[in-house]
Parts: C-alpha cells; sequence; structure tokens
C-alpha cells in the first residue's frame, strides 16, 4: 500500500536527519518509526484500554454542576421553577443519564475484559449497587 502524507518543514528535517544518521531513505526511516510504535502501542494497548475505561467509569458531573441540579430539583419541588430553570434541569437530567449509560458501558467492558462480574467490579471500585423499587 502506497500513502501519501504531507510533513511540516521542521518535521520533515528532523526525519531526513534520524533517516542519516543511520543510514537509510527517510521513507524507511518512518516506515520503521512507525512499525516500533504500533508493536509498542500492542503491548501497551490492554493497560491503555483499561485505563481509558475506569476514565469513563470516574467521569461525572462538577460540584458545582451537582448543586444545580439539586437546587433545580428542590425548586421543581417547591413547584417555583421557571421555565429556563426547567430546560436547565431536563438538560442535566439528560446529561446524567447519558454519563451513567457510558459508565455502565465502561463498567461492563472493564468486567468482562477482567473476567469477572459487574458486581465484583463495581465493589472493587467503591461502586455502591443501587436497588430501586
Amino acid at each position: 500500500m502506497s500513502i501519501m502524507i504531507e510533513l511540516e518543514p521542521d518535521l520533515e528535517r528532523r526525519v531526513v536527519e534520524e533517516a542519516q544518521k543511520i543510514g537509510i531513505l527517510p521513507a524507511q526511516y518512518i516506515l520503521k518509526t512507525l512499525e516500533s510504535h504500533l508493536e509498542n502501542e500492542a503491548s501497551t494497548g490492554q493497560v491503555l484500554d483499561e485505563t481509558i475505561l475506569l476514565e469513563q467509569i470516574a467521569t461525572g458531573l462538577s460540584t458545582a454542576e451537582w448543586r444545580h441540579y439539586h437546587e433545580l430539583q428542590e425548586k421543581r419541588r417547591a413547584e417555583s421553577l421557571t421555565s429556563i430553570e426547567n430546560r436547565d434541569l431536563i438538560a442535566l437530567s439528560n446529561r446524567i443519564e447519558m454519563l451513567n449509560v457510558r459508565r455502565m458501558a465502561a463498567l461492563s467492558a472493564l468486567a468482562q475484559r477482567r473476567n469477572s462480574t459487574l458486581e465484583s467490579v463495581m465493589r472493587s471500585l467503591g461502586i455502591p449497587e443501587t436497588v430501586y423499587g
């Protein structure tokens, strides 16, 4: 396969210099660098995947956003919510739900990766099981 890429002048200069140091053509240097990078990526890929999953699990609203959300809920209960505040509450509720869906998908993927149960992974991460109803 042939791929054509545009390099910034500084990067091109560096590639040429590095290739000359080891006595190969710049194209060969790029190929060897890419192969090395991909081999390294494959060996660290699993760790990176788990790190990404853990970041997705930990992602949530900021403290200020949670405070605002609870204030809006309280206003709704008191029936003093304006239409703009209602729109904000719906947007925050949708965001919380989206984050929870992502969190559950990441937890499920992490459980599969670790060959474990969802409950076990949640326990190991200190995430309480919430039972509704």
